[in-house]
């Protein structure tokens, strides 16, 4: 019955998607929710919700902010169980680095104007996400974790669109503090 290598995926990825969950739960009436609401300084609220009001379509979008530990600084991406869903139905998870032992540099020691940037800049992958469907968005995420060349490209045209969104002096900031810390490895 589960003879082919692709079925075996695609049944991995339909079970997995049915039992992925964050935890939180997002309301019909409210577009932005922030898990463990007691790391995030009302600034920092302040700044994620009003910086979806000036990418085009992020204030419109379901999207879970949350604090967690990453490889790198941000990272955005559709909520694994809403993956099947069109992409205007989704709901996105906007993650930023949390400050532990192992990472100084982290999202709560960034200039208020760098955190900004670092949530336009995920804000941005967001609405690139909503442009693509499924198999578009696998293809996306299979070459941009394969080849680096991708990654750079995606990251390059991401940066342009924030800066083109009226945010280039925040991403500066934010390149600006990342490269002078002395904290990035």
């Amino acid at each position: 019955m589960f003879d082919s290598i692709y079925t075996k995926a695609l049944l991995f990825l339909i079970i997995i998607s049915f039992f992925s969950c964050v935890g939180t739960k997002i309301h019909d009436d409210r577009f932005h929710t922030f898990t463990c609401k007691s790391e995030w300084s009302e600034t920092e609220i302040e700044i994620c919700e009003s910086t979806s009001t000036i990418i085009e379509g992020s204030d419109s979008t379901k999207i879970i902010f949350k604090k967690t530990n990453l490889p790198g600084q941000g990272q955005a991406q559709p909520l694994l169980r809403t993956v099947w869903r069109k992409p205007k139905n989704r709901t996105y998870v906007v993650s930023v680095q949390f400050c532990n032992k192992r990472n100084d540099l982290c999202f709560d020691i960034l200039p208020d104007s760098a955190k900004t940037g670092l949530v336009g800049h995920e804000l941005v992958h967001v609405q690139d996400y909503k442009n693509r469907g499924f198999f578009n968005m696998l293809w996306m995420g299979i070459k941009y974790s394969l080849c680096k060349k991708y990654r750079t490209r995606i990251e390059y045209v991401t940066d342009s669109t924030t800066i083109a969104n009226g945010m280039g002096y925040e991403v500066l900031n934010l390149l600006r503090f990342v490269e002078n810390s002395g904290l990035a490895s």
